[in-house]
């Protein structure tokens, strides 16, 4: 998945953690070790979603995911929410969108930030940013880079224009 060495190591340490406090009993490990690696995606602000990581595990996401709120309660991990921010490198690379607009994007994500899903919110600042540059990127795109539906990308397009035209 191409970790960095800290992430690596803060998944080592939450799956120790997880085996002290007994969280891994009637669990595969295989299960845990995918939950601690997206935990520790979560926690350090490394832009990977719950169905990268079980597919990279090889692993259902419905397996990883119930494992990963387990832990998550059990041993109390800060992993609530993620800054919108950290996903729009992510989805500009996949997307094949430059520099110039990613920027813009940035400068967006103050005036769309109504609560949403932060994967969602990344998208629509640059489905916004690149309509505003000229060089539109379509919302499919956009939405397929991001592993999100297009009407999710749109309702969030249609609330920005209202809060702007006020």
């Amino acid at each position: 998945m191409h970790l960095p060495k800290n992430a690596e190591n803060t998944a080592m340490n939450i799956y120790r953690k997880a085996r002290l406090k007994k969280v891994t009993n009637g669990r595969r490990f295989q299960w845990i070790a995918a939950a601690s690696v997206y935990a520790s995606c979560r926690m350090l602000d490394f832009p990977r979603s719950l169905a990268e990581v079980a597919k990279a595990s090889g692993l259902h996401r419905k397996q990883v995911g119930r494992t990963y709120l387990e832990m998550k309660r059990q041993l109390k991990l800060p992993v609530d929410s993620t800054d919108p921010s950290t996903q729009v490198h992510r989805i500009a690379l996949v997307a094949g969108i430059n520099s110039e607009i990613e920027s813009e994007a940035f400068t967006l994500l103050n005036k769309l930030a109504y609560g949403g899903n932060p994967v969602t919110l990344a998208a629509t600042a640059l489905y916004v940013a690149s309509a505003r540059s000229g060089k539109r990127c379509t919302q499919r795109k956009l939405a397929k880079a991001a592993g999100v539906c297009v009407n999710t990308i749109r309702n969030c397009f249609l609330q920005y224009r209202r809060n702007t035209a006020k």
